[in-house]
Formats: C-alpha cells, sequence, structure tokens
C-alpha cells in the first residue's frame, strides 16, 4: 500500500468501506434471525437495507473515479463480526443476547460512522463535492441507524434483560469493598517496625550500625 498523495489515501478509505459494507451485508441475516425482540428485528432489516444501498452507493463513486473496490478486506469490520458470531453462539436469555447484539451492532455503526466522516472529508478537500454529497447521505443514515439502536437498548432491551435478577446480581465487585457511606476506603500502610540490634564497639564509634551486626546467640541452634 503506498500513499504518495491524499488521493491515494482517499481511494483506499473507498475500498475500505466498500469491504465493510459488504461484509456487514452478508452478517447481519444472521444478527436479525438471532434477535428475539420485534423492534429489533425491524430496525436491524432496517439496517440491512440501508447497508446494500452503501455498497451499491460505493461503487458508483468507485466507477466514477475510473477505480475497482475490489481487492482489499477491511480488517476492522472482520474483528467486529468475529465478535458478532461470537455473541450469536452464546447461550443465554434472549434479552440479554439482544442486548448483546445491539452493543456490537452499535460498536459496528460507530465504525462506519468514523469512515464515512473522515471519507467525505478527504472528498472535499479534494474538490469532489457531487461524491461527498452521497458520502455525507450515507453517514446521516449510519447515525440514525445508531440512533435507533440507542432508544431500542434504553426503552425496551436493556430492561427487559434486568428481570429476573437477584439482589446480589446488581451488587457490583466493588460493594465488598465499600465503607457504610459507599466509599472505598483508605488502604493505610503500617509502620515497619524497629529490629533491635546490639551494636558493637565499632559500631559504637563510628556510629554507623551497617559496619556488622553482631546478632544475638540463638538458643535452638546446635554448635558444631
Amino acid at each position: 500500500m503506498k500513499f504518495a498523495s491524499l488521493n491515494d489515501l482517499y481511494i483506499e478509505q473507498l475500498k475500505d468501506l466498500h469491504s465493510a459494507e459488504t461484509q456487514l451485508a452478508r452478517t447481519l441475516p444472521a444478527m436479525i434471525k438471532g434477535s428475539g425482540a420485534p423492534s429489533l428485528r425491524r430496525a436491524l432489516n432496517h439496517h440491512l437495507r440501508r447497508t446494500e444501498e452503501h455498497v451499491d452507493r460505493l461503487q458508483v463513486i468507485c466507477e466514477a473515479l475510473e477505480t475497482f473496490p475490489g481487492g482489499q478486506r477491511c480488517r476492522g469490520m472482520e474483528g467486529m463480526i468475529e465478535e458478532v458470531r461470537t455473541v450469536l453462539r452464546s447461550i443465554g436469555t434472549q434479552s440479554v443476547v439482544d442486548a448483546a447484539i445491539i452493543a456490537v451492532a452499535q460498536r459496528i455503526s460507530h465504525y462506519e460512522i468514523a469512515a464515512y466522516a473522515a471519507a467525505g472529508n478527504y472528498a472535499t478537500m479534494l474538490g469532489l463535492d457531487d461524491i461527498s454529497d452521497l458520502l455525507a447521505m450515507s453517514l446521516q443514515e449510519e447515525e440514525a441507524v445508531e440512533t435507533e439502536l440507542t432508544d431500542i437498548a434504553n426503552e425496551e432491551v436493556n430492561d427487559r434483560a434486568l428481570v429476573g435478577m437477584t439482589e446480589s446480581d446488581h451488587l457490583s465487585p466493588l460493594d465488598n469493598f465499600l465503607d457504610p457511606a459507599g466509599r472505598l476506603p483508605h488502604r493505610r500502610e503500617s509502620a515497619p517496625k524497629a529490629v533491635p540490634v546490639s551494636l558493637s564497639p565499632a559500631q559504637a564509634q563510628t556510629g554507623n550500625p551497617c559496619v556488622s551486626i553482631a546478632r544475638s546467640p540463638d538458643p535452638t541452634r546446635i554448635p558444631r
């Protein structure tokens, strides 16, 4: 990979976005199937349609720039999709699994928001205003997806994930260490205890106890 100019970086970012959106379009159907809340299923279906539109939009942009969008794999999206697989393989309460799906979907949205913002900024700097407008459209749609997922989490899914938890489940691991006022106690180190030593005449004269330390005879020691 060679970045000789801002245009080189811009093209690389477009290819990376195309790869990211293509991978996501293949993954979202499994996320929809693994979701339990109807509102989450609808949101992810909507996200899938938007993602397919974004792939088409990026292909149009690349054609306008006379570049091929393939040949590059987005490693960032690849890692997040592996997280999706981990969540979908999990066994547990459906509402908690839904909360986990939303969490990873939001991380994906944040990644794409940052990528579209950067690519759109480069397009503006390069004087590609028409392309910048297309990228801004995708950016706004990604932001809308993230907002929708946040609303579903806050208004529905996260509360359901709390149902059935016992009182002890709500305790933070720090609660075992807090004082009655809910504060972490200050840890006080005890001062080291002085060890009595007997000074030899040479130590007494020099005032340096490190010259040699006369140890008290050990009554349990057997002389050889």
